[in-house]
This record gives structure tokens, sequence and C-alpha cells, in this order.
């Protein structure tokens, strides 16, 4: 079984979220293929079948704190709600 049998027309109804972070500015300046390979994922999600419209990046690269506690949030209730 692949990657494409195991996604059904429930999965792609729902948004696709991926939640980029990095802990510090530092890591965010030094660990740039991490970041590159966390922006990939929202490529991958279209690659099997979501339409881009519903691939949401969270980036909380950098972000104080209270930014982040905030989208965080948001991906919960949205993973919650059964909307992710």
């Amino acid at each position: 079984m692949n990657d494409l049998t195991k996604i059904g027309a429930s999965h792609l109804s729902r948004a696709a979220y991926v939640y980029l972070r990095q802990s510090t500015a530092a890591q965010v300046e030094h660990n740039r293929e991490s970041t590159q390979r966390q922006y990939a994922l929202a490529a991958r999600a279209t690659a099997l079948g979501w339409p881009a419209q519903q691939v949401i990046v969270i980036d909380e690269r950098s972000r104080p704190v209270r930014l982040r506690r905030r989208r965080a949030q948001r991906l919960l209730a949205a993973h919650g709600g059964r909307r992710a």
C-alpha cells in the first residue's frame, strides 16, 4: 500500500496543516536545511492531492512566544474540530 492509497476523500476534505518550528533565532539561522525540509512537507501535501489553498503553513520560527501559542492553539482547535 502506498501513500496515495491511504488518503481518502475524508482526508482531502479537511485542511492539511504544516507546522514549522525552530526554537531560537540561532536555530533558524544555522539549520536552514531543516527549514527547507519542513517547507517541503507543504509541497508533499499538494502532491498527495490537497489543493494548495487547503495547505496551511504555520511558520513559528523566531516568533514571540505569545504569537506561537496563539497559532498553536489555532492548529489544535482545527484538529479538535476535525477540520485538519
